[in-house]
């Protein structure tokens, strides 16, 4: 529910800045200026004076600073938007002048959102800010038809969620048939001439219960008295807040959380969801106990069933028809608009005939990289967001965030390295099921239910995170997966770096690059390109050492032929995805589509 609530919460803050926008251009056009609650007329001709010597300019920065301070709640320092520190520092008074006068005013600043204009949307004003997001919330509870369409992906005014009985041709299963009866409920009032329905009820109440702090007592002993007072309460209202949470849990989509060993060696998942201490490194489990035997994990991971999140893209008419696109609404003319025109795409098809048989089987991209929270480098703590793409949509939409699935975050003190294979081990498992067995979904569009699938084709990461996700070191003296062994690396001992300067090679043979002594390394090249490894050879390397267990190490490392293979540290966890949907002695499938594969896979 908390989810919801800041998601309804940013929609209604976006359409209350528009609001404002567009009145401040009303008024500008009209006045010339724009004005203030207050009666202030923020002219900001004086931003324009390049002399910043001249009284105008002068006197207009002490006006804005008068402005600015008279309309923040810290008295001490404002945001100085001054062209280098641009809204991202707080200064004093006395600073704020110096920088302006100094710098200059960012050019673009005419209306001064973060100094207290704008109808009161200041940063500043923290207290007020969650005044008018409460007041908001309540105005957007009121429309729970939008609230629900919103959830459940729905875009455009005239939408179609196959609610008529005599079009439906088959029943909607579990899933679908909860969010009509929600559809449904929330059209229908909690008594005859009541302003609310069933579902705004029980939704107002959680929220008044989160706002006030309610505890759980005190929210059941409300419903007892509302459940009498109400005519129907019995019926219409919830026995206590646990029955509250159910019923509008189907609006939202929840989370899991595994624990973690400290080291990251293992995920207490599957075989391991009971174990107190880690198989691989023996420390335990909890980082402590309480009183009551509860104890507190040292890391948790928070995986996002992938499920019945690819299940919701069905439930709107219109999302479900664009998740055909890649089939039936794209143009085949030859130029690449979109992952479907691309060979990669059209070899799956040619492989995997059955799957490319339904075009409302997803084709999913998986993205990954690391950050440090609130842009703070020196943080001890850093987050791993796992997201998945699916690209059946058009490509104005399948980048849209809308359409992004949140697959798990990863956080803690360090980056989980080539050991991320311990976090992914869900999202794995929900790829293996989808691919094998896939999951009952209801069609909006044709109002029938279907066996969805789906698979995973490529990952998108930096470099950096391309090891963590394939297994092949991108540091050291064979750096480079397409090389692999036959990488050229030159050691700069004045910098104590490695350079890499043997890319000439991929050049035609008779290239005049390849001749040119002074503009490169001072030698000529000769070699023919490297031939990257196939898919095969890929998997056979795998095969040929015993992989060292994941998890952080006290001591680095020594690798040798015994646990990898030049840089090729560990089989990905990615691969089992493939060997899991074909055999490697399979004559349909050569060395170049399994080299093809692996490549995007990993």
């Amino acid at each position: 529910f908390g989810f919801v609530k800041h998601q309804i919460l940013l929609l209604t803050f976006i359409q209350e800045i528009l609001k404002l926008a567009k009145e401040e251009v009303q008024i500008k056009e009209s006045a010339g200026c724009s004005t203030t609650p207050s009666g202030y007329f923020t002219t900001v001709e004086w931003m324009s004076i390049r002399n910043r010597r001249e009284p105008g300019f002068v006197d207009g920065v002490n006006n804005f600073i008068d402005y600015a301070f008279s309309h923040s709640a810290n008295k001490e320092a404002i945001r100085c938007p001054c062209t280098k520190c641009r809204n991202a520092v707080y200064k004093g008074r006395s600073e704020v002048q110096y920088h302006l006068l100094k710098n200059g005013i960012l050019e673009n600043y005419s209306t001064w959102n973060f100094h207290g204009e704008g109808a009161g949307n200041t940063q500043d004003s923290t207290s007020t800010q969650e005044l008018n997001e409460d007041h908001m919330l309540e105005d957007t509870l009121d429309d729970m038809d939008g609230l629900l369409n919103d959830i459940y992906g729905r875009r455009g005014e005239e939408e179609d969620f196959g609610m008529d009985t005599e079009e439906v041709a088959e029943e909607p299963n579990q899933d679908a048939a909860a969010f009509y009866r929600l559809l449904q409920e929330a059209k229908e009032k909690l008594y005859p001439n009541c302003e609310y329905t069933k579902l705004s009820t029980i939704v107002k109440l959680l929220h008044l219960k989160s706002i006030h702090k309610w505890t759980n007592k005190s929210f059941d002993d409300l419903l007892d008295i509302l459940r009498v007072l109400i005519p129907d309460g019995k019926v219409n209202l919830p026995e206590s807040f646990s029955s509250a949470r159910k019923y509008i849990s189907e609006l939202g989509l929840g989370y899991e959380k595994y624990d973690v060993c400290e080291k990251s060696c293992t995920l207490y998942w599957g075989p391991h969801k009971d174990a107190t201490s880690c198989p691989v490194c023996k420390l335990p489990r909890y980082a402590s106990i309480d009183s009551k035997g509860k104890g507190k994990p040292h890391k948790v991971l928070r995986y996002f069933p992938l499920k019945p999140r690819l299940q919701r893209l069905f439930m709107s008419s219109k999302t479900a028809s664009e998740m055909r696109w890649h089939k039936e609404g794209r143009s085949d003319d030859g130029i690449m608009r979109h992952p479907a025109d691309t060979p990669a795409w059209k070899s799956f098809d040619e492989t995997y005939p059955s799957f490319a048989s339904d075009p409302r089987n997803v084709r999913l991209g998986a993205a990954t990289d690391g950050f440090q929270p609130f842009g703070n480098m020196s943080s001890q703590h850093i987050i791993w967001p796992v997201v998945l793409i699916p690209y059946n949509l058009p490509p104005w939409l399948c980048m849209k965030q809308p359409y992004f699935i949140m697959s798990m975050i990863i956080h803690g003190p360090h980056s989980p390295g080539m050991g991320i294979d311990v976090f992914l081990q869900p999202m794995i498992k929900d790829l293996k099921d989808l691919w094998e067995d896939g999951v009952s979904t209801y069609d909006a569009h044709s109002k029938k239910n279907f066996q969805l699938r789906a698979s995973i084709l490529w990952t998108i990461s930096d470099f950096p995170a391309y090891a963590d996700f394939s297994g092949w070191s991108t540091k050291g003296y064979k750096a480079c997966p397409s090389c692999h062994a036959d990488t050229s690396a030159l050691y700069l001992k004045g910098s104590n770096k490695l350079c890499y300067m043997a890319h000439r090679r991929w050049l035609a043979p008779n290239h005049k690059w390849r001749k040119n002594v002074a503009a490169f390394n001072g030698e000529r090249e000769v070699r023919a390109k490297p031939n990257p490894l196939s898919g095969d050879e890929v998997l056979m390397k795998c095969c040929s050492f015993t992989q060292v267990p994941f998890g952080r190490k006290e001591n680095p490392v020594n690798y040798d032929a015994t646990n990898s293979w030049e840089n090729l540290r560990k089989k990905s966890i990615f691969l089992s995805c493939l060997i899991g949907r074909i055999s490697l002695s399979a004559t349909t499938l050569t060395s170049c589509t399994l080299r093809k594969m692996c490549a995007i896979m990993c």
